[in-house]
Formats: C-alpha cells, sequence, structure tokens
C-alpha cells in the first residue's frame, strides 16, 4: 500500500507498505519519508522518483537475479541517500538461510499430512531424503540453488543405476557416482522424470512457504528421443508360455495368483491392491469404480472381467490371502531378480511390459480397440468422457479378454 499524506502542518509525506520479503532487508513493515512541500504537483513528482528506485530493489528480490549482499547494499543506500535517514543507523539483517537438511525434514512432515496414497507419500519422500539430499548436499542452503545446479542434478539422476539390478542394491549415492554405469543399466527416462517432477513439488512448496522468491526448478525440462511407452516392449507370445511355466511351477501360491493376475488383466501393479473382486450373472470382475480409490486418471476407474484361466486357477478365491501376504515392491523386484532374467535379456522388457502385451495380443486377436482402452482404463482418442463413461456391458468386456491366448 502506498499513500501520499497530509500532515498537520499541510506538508506531504510518502508513507509505504514494504514488500514482505524486503522487510529483513529494511527492519520494518513500513517507510515514511517527508516529502518537503505543500504542493501537490511537486510532491508527486518527488515520490514517483523515490517509488522507482524502491520498485527496482523489489524487482530484484522477486527475480532473485543479484546476489543478497548486493539487494542488501541497495536497502543501505536507499535508507541513507533516499530517504535520507542517516541518523538512524539500523542494521539491515539478512533473512534465515534454511539448508536443505531442514527444509527437506519440513517438507516430509507437511506432504505426510496430505490426502494422498501412502504409495505416493513414500516415493517422494525417500526420494528426497535418500537420493536428493546426497547429489546436493545437506547443509548447503536452498536459497542459493540455481537453474544451473539443478541441471546438473537432473544430469547427475539421469547417469544413475536402477538399483533393481543387484549390484546397485546397497550402495550409497557417493559410491554409484563414481562408477561407470551401462546404458542399459541406468535409470529408464520415465524414472527420471518421476523424480524431476519431485524436485519441482519440493520447489514450489519452498515457493509458497517464502523459502524461495525464485523458483528455478520451474525451468528444467526433459526431453528424449523416446517416450516412457516406447520404451517397454512387449513379451512375445513364446516369452510369456515360458513366464507362465515358470509361475506354474512356484511353490509360493501367492506370488503364483498375483503373476498370472497381471498377465491375464493388464492391471496396473497399484491398482491390483485397490481393485475388489466381484460377481455379476456369474461373472467374476475387478472393480475399480469406487471414487474413494486414488487412481491415475478419471478412466482408470472400471471394470475388468477375470479370464477363464483365472477362474481355472481360482483367483477370485486365493487373491484376497495373496495381496495380505505380498507387497507390490516385492512382486517388483522378485520379477526383475529372479523372473526376467529367465525369460529375455531386452533391458526394455520389464513387469510393466505385461500391461502392453496385454493390449497388443487382444489387439492381435482383433478385439475392439475401444475395448481394450476400457479394459486397461485408457481414455480412447475422438471419445467424449460422457460417452465412454457409460461403458461396455460386461459379457461385452468377458468375452473380448477371453480371447486373450498363450
Amino acid at each position: 500500500m502506498t499513500s501520499l499524506v497530509k500532515t498537520s502542518h499541510g506538508y506531504y509525506k510518502l508513507r509505504l507498505r514494504v514488500y514482505k520479503e524486503l522487510v529483513p532487508y529494511f527492519n520494518r513493515q513500513e517507510l515514511n519519508k517527508s516529502l518537503k512541500t505543500k504542493d501537490i504537483k511537486k510532491a508527486k513528482l518527488k515520490a514517483r522518483k523515490i517509488l522507482n528506485e524502491y520498485h527496482t530493489i523489489k524487482s530484484y528480490c522477486e527475480l532473485n537475479k543479484t546476489s543478497e549482499t548486493f539487494i542488501i547494499q541497495l536497502c543501505k543506500d536507499f535508507i541513507e541517500n533516499t530517504l535520507e535517514l542517516n541518523s538512524i543507523n539500523r542494521e539491515v539483517s539478512k533473512p534465515h538461510q534454511y539448508t536443505y537438511e531442514e527444509v527437506i525434514e519440513d517438507f516430509c512432515i507437511y506432504y505426510n499430512s496430505k490426502e494422498i496414497s501412502n504409495e505416493t507419500k513414500q516415493a517422494v519422500t525417500s526420494f528426497l531424503k535418500t537420493v536428493y539430499i546426497h547429489l546436493i548436499a545437506p547443509k548447503s542452503k536452498v536459497q542459493d540453488t540455481t537453474l544451473k545446479d539443478l541441471i546438473k542434478i537432473k544430469n547427475l539422476i539421469t547417469n544413475l543405476p536402477s538399483r533393481n539390478y543387484k549390484q546397485y542394491k546397497y550402495k550409497s549415492i557417493e559410491e554409484l557416482m563414481k562408477l561407470d554405469i551401462p546404458d542399459n543399466h541406468k535409470l529408464s527416462f520415465g524414472r527420471v522424470q518421476t523424480y524431476i517432477k519431485y524436485i519441482k513439488k519440493f520447489f514450489k512448496y519452498c515457493q509458497s512457504h517464502k523459502i524461495i522468491t525464485y523458483n528455478p526448478a520451474e525451468y528444467i525440462t526433459m526431453s528424449s528421443s523416446l517416450s516412457p511407452i516406447d520404451e517397454r516392449e512387449d513379451y512375445t507370445k513364446e516369452e510369456v508360455s515360458k513366464l507362465i511355466n515358470i509361475i506354474e511351477s512356484f511353490e509360493d501360491d501367492n506370488k503364483r495368483v498375483i503373476y498370472l493376475t497381471l498377465i491375464y488383466t493388464g492391471i496396473r501393479l497399484s491398482e491390483l491392491w485397490k481393485a475388489t473382486i466381484k460377481s455379476d450373472n456369474g461373472i467374476f470382475y475387478f472393480d475399480l469404480t469406487n471414487k474413494n480409490l486414488k487412481l491415475k486418471t478419471k478412466s482408470s476407474y472400471r471394470v475388468i472381467p477375470l479370464h477363464d484361466e483365472l477362474v481355472r486357477n481360482d483367483v477370485h478365491k486365493k487373491l484376497s490371502k495373496a495381496l495380505s501376504t505380498l507387497k507390490p515392491s516385492s512382486i517388483s523386484h522378485y520379477f526383475t531378480d529372479y523372473i526376467k532374467p529367465k525369460i529375455s535379456s531386452n533391458n526394455k522388457k520389464v513387469l510393466y511390459s505385461l500391461r502392453h502385451t496385454f493390449a497388443t495380443q487382444l489387439k492381435y486377436a482383433d478385439v475392439n480397440p475401444i475395448v481394450i482402452s476400457e479394459l486397461l482404463g485408457h481414455s480412447h482418442e475422438g471419445m467424449t468422457m460422457g460417452r465412454y463413461a457409460n461403458r461396455y456391458p460386461i459379457n461385452v468386456l468377458k468375452d473380448s479378454i477371453d480371447k486373450l491366448e498363450f
């Protein structure tokens, strides 16, 4: 707030509310300057000159274009020369300098209080505490971070390996950065992109809580000649048959039930623990229509009939126990460490590839692409959500999914 005020003696003075980010520099919330004139026109001219200088300082502070030392000097010159307050020897204090160690701790407390899935909370906070903080240095100041620093961090993350490989699983970030990681062991583009999103979340928090005035993370970009989907390749029918033979030999019936379900439904691993099995006119299906569930997109809320092969294996009876016994992370790691090496050496074929394989094989079986999209929980190009929300009858979905053969 800025105003010209006429004193009891008829002189004008400028009253200026200090921008909140500049309060620590000026050591006050309001500035007053006598304009030493009773002429309103002259008062406005003098006020305009003072305000121009003040807004220059404010712009530097907002854009974080210069060092804090320079901002302090600008404020000091403004006080002594423009406001002519030489006789008031106020020490211009610097704002508190927050370290990554303390801000990440505060962010994690805040983020864990949000109404989001525990899986997401764990992923974001774990990345910041176990990866990012070691790349940036715990005692370094958040306010000092530049876009150049974050680009360097992005490049370091790009060269980190996936911990799904045994040789990297228990090594520290410092140890991993010293290694020459083969390209086929490095994090996927999709994983790096996810980590960049986590960094953006953190800096958005810092900006909204006035820890920083300029957010360098806004300008981090990711580019790749491949989309995340292109980085994943389907398994061949022969490879899936080999996978099924391996699964059938398991002594652990819980693992067998879960892997078979992933093969014959195309369901996302995270969705499997959120779905419930119901029955409609003798057709068993996975129900993901509860709006209280936190799913990836609006189209993810759907039903998926159980393939005949799953019914023959009593999945509708056994899955509940399997899901209460095992965690998504253990299913993913076991597949990567013990199953995948027996069926393919292609680094682009992973557990998630079963979902792509499901879609591809249904396409080869001449299933309507819109039905495939509905089973996968994808929106279909050219369809409005109003029409898409009608969905296909359960028997149509069942007939389509049963065309899947391995």
